[in-house]
C-alpha cells in the first residue's frame, strides 16, 4: 500500500492534512490528517510504551464492583 501524501497547512486553514485526490487540472483534495500520531500531536502528547502501560493502567478509576 502507497504511503498516503501529508501536508502542513498553514494561513486560511491549520494542521495537519492528507491529499485524498490529485486532479488532473492540478486540483488537490485534502482531509484532516486523523492518524494517531497526529492527534496526539495536536494536543501535545505521545504514545505510551510497553513500560509505562501497566502504571497508567493501575491509576484509572474502579467501580469496586468486581
Amino acid at each position: 500500500m502507497e504511503q498516503p501524501i501529508v501536508i502542513d497547512v498553514h494561513g486560511g486553514l491549520e494542521g495537519r492534512y492528507v491529499v485524498e485526490e490529485q486532479r488532473p487540472d492540478g486540483a488537490v483534495v485534502i482531509r484532516p490528517d486523523l492518524s494517531v500520531a497526529s492527534i496526539l500531536a495536536r494536543h501535545g502528547e505521545r504514545q505510551l510504551t510497553s513500560d509505562e502501560l501497566p502504571d497508567w493502567v493501575h491509576e484509572l478509576p474502579t467501580d469496586d464492583e468486581g
